[in-house]
């Protein structure tokens, strides 16, 4: 307040945000949208003759809105910063007021740069997947690479699960790196002449992937969705390299012997020593999933 003051005096005028006053100066709001003011934010800066948004969203879990932008005449594309693509959206509606309405979907916590553009730029139509099918018959080698001295042995698998879920314990409790080797045939009724993904699922942790021999962008949290455009109909083959909670073993030398043994620490153990502590889901827990997208 103090600094607006400032400004006053200087002879700036000062538009103080008041109920109604906005709209009755003639100023329609820069996003609208349904969502609650807590469960989103933004920044917009206008760079040349662009209009750029960076918006977030601010929920734990993912959502679908209409946002509307105060910003019409331009091609509106889609920038992830994530992964660098850039799409034009496929769908963009014009307002009479001069705003520019698009659907924006987020997964937890994810941001997007919305960038309003008043000259042709070439950048590929937004695919929106149509079809969606979990592979289901599964070849799995699991080799483990442990923070720690011990030598367990290579595990075969037909289904992805926590590692949580196993009664072995070194690997109920194992910590470190686990590298899965994966085989698979495409479900049936994917036309590999569309645009293909793959959706991994659930992971502990990042991981690194190569499909078919060829290393692809990192992967940082649920749900990403890899483009796949070397997949075949038969004997596919997926390499993931994930991450696994040095806690998990922790609490599982707890159990055995009292005391953390493979993992020396000096941290607090009070809240893995406690009723209540419990394992972290561990490893790569999928479900895989082939995505479809509509043909360009």
């Amino acid at each position: 307040e103090e600094k607006l003051a400032r400004l006053e005096k200087k002879g700036v005028r000062v538009i103080r945000e008041t109920e109604g006053e906005p709209l009755s100066l003639g100023l329609t709001p820069d996003i609208e949208t349904h969502l609650g003011e807590d469960d989103y934010n933004y920044t917009h800066r206008r760079v040349g003759q662009d209009e750029v948004y960076f918006v977030f969203n601010q929920r734990p879990e993912a959502v679908r809105s209409r946002f509307v932008f105060r910003a019409g005449g331009c091609i509106a594309q889609c920038w992830d910063p994530e992964d660098g693509r850039v799409f034009t959206f496929r769908e963009q509606h014009a307002l009479e007021d001069g705003r520019t309405a698009v659907e924006l979907s987020f997964r937890p916590y994810q941001t997007y740069f919305v960038v309003f553009r008043k000259s042709e730029v070439d950048a590929p139509t937004e695919l929106l997947p149509v079809k969606r099918a979990e592979v289901t018959r599964l070849q799995v080698t699991l080799h483990f690479d442990p923070a720690y001295e011990a030598d367990i042995p290579p595990l075969e698998l037909d289904a992805l699960q926590s590692l949580t879920d196993f009664d072995e314990e070194a690997i109920r409790h194992f910590g470190g790196i686990v590298h899965y080797t994966l085989r698979f045939d495409l479900p049936e009724g994917i036309d590999l002449s569309a645009p293909i993904a793959l959706d991994l699922g659930e992971l502990s942790a990042a991981a690194s992937v190569w499909i078919n021999g060829v290393r692809q962008r990192g992967v940082w949290h649920d749900g990403t969705v890899l483009s796949a455009d070397n997949l075949q109909e038969k004997d596919n083959w997926l390499e993931v390299s994930v991450g696994t909670f040095l806690r998990n073993r922790m609490i599982g030398d707890l159990i055995l012997y009292g005391e953390p043994r493979a993992v020396p620490t000096s941290s607090s153990q009070d809240n893995l020593a406690s009723d209540d502590r419990y394992l972290l889901p561990a490893g790569w827990i999928g479900p895989l999933s082939v995505l479809e997208s509509q043909k360009p």
